[in-house]
């Protein structure tokens, strides 16, 4: 194998092409010294290899990188009903989409469940324009305020220790720059009532985690499961 060393090509063709070919049917290898890189038309190559079923992805300003394409929800491990607040940490960067599940998940008393947000400083118990309301055997607001705002997180209406729920909230990324979050949930809870809410939640960085809690942080969840799906 030859190999050719130099600083620069200059172009000298009338119709303005460099051609680099060989004469057999080897490979063009073209490999940068040291840790340069091999910058092709304004596009900056990676300098290593990436993993099995990685694709190339830019990054918007002339850099290649490998990336692992999403093949969907990734599940967390679900948490059996216990203690006065359950929450799920290591949420990737880059998420957009958490999906709260809840199988016949209970809690001690009546007290509202709040479904709080968090980045790498905390869980956030603040400043949640939330609104939460219930329809039970047709009949709008079980607990006397159809309609209930809340702060402190994303409210669930609960009114007794009896009530099992099972459903699900949706958090979805509306505004990325600013972080900002919105809800909507929907609950099967005890025979024939339904639950559900909305609203929307502006953190200062990257969501992180998801907690829930009881409002007034004293009873506990006692039964079922709750989990988490994210992509």
């Amino acid at each position: 194998m030859s190999t050719l060393k130099v600083d620069t090509i200059n172009e000298k063709s009338t119709n303005g092409a460099i051609t680099i070919a060989n004469t057999g049917n080897g490979n063009t290898i073209i490999t940068p010294a040291g840790t340069g890189k091999v910058v092709i038309d304004g596009l900056t190559h990676p300098h290593a290899d990436g993993s099995a079923n990685q694709v190339m992805q830019t990054n918007g300003s002339g850099v290649l990188s490998f990336a692992t394409i999403s093949t969907g929800f990734t599940h967390a491990t679900p948490q059996s009903g216990s203690g006065t607040s359950l929450t799920f940490g290591s949420i990737p960067s880059g998420t957009s989409l958490i999906v709260v599940t809840m199988h016949d998940f209970s809690s001690s008393g009546g007290d509202e469940w709040m479904v709080q947000i968090g980045d790498s400083g905390g869980i956030e118990t603040a400043d949640y324009r939330s609104q939460r309301s219930t329809n039970t055997n047709g009949s709008l607001g079980s607990d006397g305020t159809p309609n209930s705002n809340e702060s402190q997180g994303f409210g669930i209406t609960v009114d007794s220790a009896s009530n099992a729920f099972g459903g699900q909230m949706i958090l979805s990324l509306h505004h990325p720059t600013n972080h900002t979050w919105t809800s909507s949930s929907s609950f099967r809870r005890a025979a024939y009532d339904h639950s559900w809410g909305a609203g929307s939640k502006d953190l200062s960085a990257e969501l992180t985690q998801v907690r829930i809690t009881t409002k007034g942080g004293s009873e506990s969840f006692d039964a079922g499961t709750i989990n988490i799906m994210y992509m």
